[in-house]
């Protein structure tokens, strides 16, 4: 799903460092395999979702700075 490895370690560790600091309150229902499939397979999606998110702003920042509509306060 990701194609930068160091992008799927960074989900990776942000999904284990979650699980940590919920560890106390933390109730799995299902065996700890599915639960972590199911929980990297969300945050890769989010974080999929987040880059398409920011792919459409910086080109529309583009965009924008090319036309030239924008105005500097002196």
């Amino acid at each position: 799903m990701l194609q930068d490895s160091d992008e799927a370690q960074d989900v990776v560790h942000e999904l284990f460092a979650s699980l940590w600091s919920k560890r106390e309150s933390l109730d799995i229902n299902t065996s700890l395999n599915a639960y972590l499939y199911s929980s990297i397979r969300n945050r890769i999606l989010d974080h999929i979702a987040h880059q398409k998110v920011v792919s459409r702003y910086t080109d529309s920042l583009g965009n924008f700075l090319e036309k030239g509509e924008f105005y500097v306060d002196d």
